[in-house]
């Protein structure tokens, strides 16, 4: 995982950017408002989002790249009353694996052998007429 922490907002918004097809410009600046909300941690209250960036990560996580979960327990005092909280969880492991795989797909759509794997099987038929 050491290879993602100099460039944590590199891949977030290179996947935000494969993610909503937008230009670099948005997709840094969503990214950068994702990583303010995680501050220097992977993992974040849900309490500290405002709708837009539970929107983003909604997104991510249906795509694997974050995951909410909720922990509870019974708070102290007289009345043990249960306490729900739920947090935010970002996979930059995923994040990375997501972006490399996307970029391979890439590269492997430019090849020249690709023009003729994406045709369709009814490109290859020859209509004769008689």
């Amino acid at each position: 995982m050491e290879q993602w922490k100099n460039r944590p907002l590199e891949y977030l918004s290179k996947a935000l950017q494969i993610i909503y097809q937008v230009p670099k410009k948005d997709a840094q600046e969503g990214a950068l408002a994702i990583l303010n909300v995680f501050g220097s941690s992977f993992y974040t209250i849900d309490n500290n989002l405002f709708p837009g960036e539970r929107i983003l990560l909604n997104m991510l996580e249906n795509y694997g790249l974050a995951k909410s979960f909720t922990e509870e327990y019974l708070s102290a005092g007289p009345y043990h009353l249960e306490w729900r909280i739920f947090y935010w969880k970002l996979n930059m492991g995923a994040i990375i694996k997501f972006v490399k795989e996307q970029q391979k797909e890439k590269e492997r759509r430019k090849a020249p052998e690709y023009v003729y794997a994406a045709l369709p099987d009814e490109a290859w038929k020859r209509e004769v007429e008689a």
